[in-house]
């Protein structure tokens, strides 16, 4: 069987799977598959069992350690402290934080996009440039090879006889 499942059926104590859910922050449902072995303990209820019991967590998930005493009833389980006043600010700060990061980013993305099109038509520029760069290359040299060269643009032929 399943040893931590053994040791929370040990801190649950007499009190049913509702309360201890309710307790630990965990509904009945999933405490009940945990305490079977069909699930898990995820580390965010780890914490939570822990943190409110009173219990380490070397015991709750490897046994090491001694046992804690059973939660017999809900009196005996002291409710969580709110967070300190510090706590508040500290989130309040970090969520202001999330926030520009967001509108940064946003700005960011707006910024690559245009990026990306100014990208685009360079490419289509400079496709069409060597494609005229091509074509004038190669007028060039049919000028030079081509004996019905217009009247402008003088054959060898014609520059060989003028030398001699």
């Amino acid at each position: 069987m399943n040893e931590i499942a053994e040791r929370l059926r040990t801190l649950r104590g007499n009190i049913s799977q509702q309360q201890f859910g309710n307790l630990i922050g965990m509904p009945q449902r999933k405490l009940s598959r945990i305490e079977t072995g069909s699930a898990p303990l995820d580390i965010v209820s780890t914490q939570n069992i822990c943190k409110i019991l009173n219990v380490s967590a070397d015991w709750l998930l490897l046994g090491r350690g001694s046992a804690p005493v059973t939660v017999e009833d809900m009196s005996q389980v002291s409710e969580p402290s709110p967070p300190p006043q510090n706590e508040e600010k500290r989130l309040t700060d970090l969520e202001n934080e999330r926030r520009e990061l967001s509108t940064e980013n946003r700005q960011l993305y707006r910024e690559k996009t245009e990026l990306l099109k100014e990208i685009a038509d360079l490419r289509e520029r400079l496709a069409r440039l060597e494609e005229q760069t091509k074509s004038s290359n190669d007028d060039l040299k049919q000028g030079f090879t081509n004996p019905t060269a217009p009247a402008s643009v003088p054959s060898v032929r014609s520059i060989a006889h003028t030398s001699d």
